[in-house]
């Protein structure tokens, strides 16, 4: 089974359940999560590192990382630094 949730947004937005929980249990009852990274913004989402950072210490599930839109950089040093 193949789920896509939607992605983290910083700032004044709010959800109306704790994402941090919902993430959790879902961690809980698979095996493989992948994180696609989009680098406008360079990835720095903190909700989502924050969240990563939490489910990779927990060890619930397997987490793979994945960056996305990787033809919109313009010199190796913004991939480097996005990467990084």
């Amino acid at each position: 089974m193949f789920i896509d949730t939607p992605g983290l947004a910083d700032g004044g937005l709010r959800y109306k359940f704790d994402v941090n929980k919902v993430y959790e249990w879902f961690a809980k009852h698979c095996d493989l999560i992948c994180v696609f990274l989009d680098p406008i913004g360079q990835a720095l989402c903190q909700k989502t590192n924050a969240l990563v950072e939490s489910l990779v210490d927990k060890k619930l599930c397997d987490v793979k990382f994945y960056m996305t839109k990787g033809d919109m950089f313009e010199t190796e040093e913004d991939q480097a630094k996005c990467m990084c």
